[in-house]
């Protein structure tokens, strides 16, 4: 059992690497085409600000998340962990937070 699942996952693995060494394959035979060209120049130049945007929204989701553990730990099931609590949040972040809140479990106070 734990072999088959343990190939299946290494085949997986071999699977996208095959898949992103073609997609590379590919974007160095489209490197005359001056459109390319253009957003590959575009993509190295917005890599910074882009880059330190990205971290900053991290840390603020991160402190946010941990915030909302810190408060839901006790009543809460999808807050029970902080790992749940950020997963919970972002399904939020994505409107695809179910109405789950009536699963919540009584208060020990």
């Amino acid at each position: 059992m734990y072999f088959n699942t343990f190939f299946f996952q290494i085949y997986g693995f071999c699977i996208s690497f095959l898949i992103f060494a073609a997609t590379i394959k590919f974007t160095k035979l489209l490197r005359f085409n001056k459109r390319i060209m253009v957003l590959a120049i575009s993509m190295v130049a917005i890599l910074k600000p882009l880059a330190s945007f990205g971290l900053a929204i991290g840390v603020t989701f991160m402190a946010f998340s941990h915030m909302s553990y810190m408060i839901f730990v006790n009543n809460l099931l999808e807050f029970s962990t902080f790992v749940k609590s950020a997963m919970t949040l972002f399904s939020m972040l994505l409107s695809k937070f179910s109405r789950c809140m009536d699963k919540s479990r009584p208060s020990t106070h």
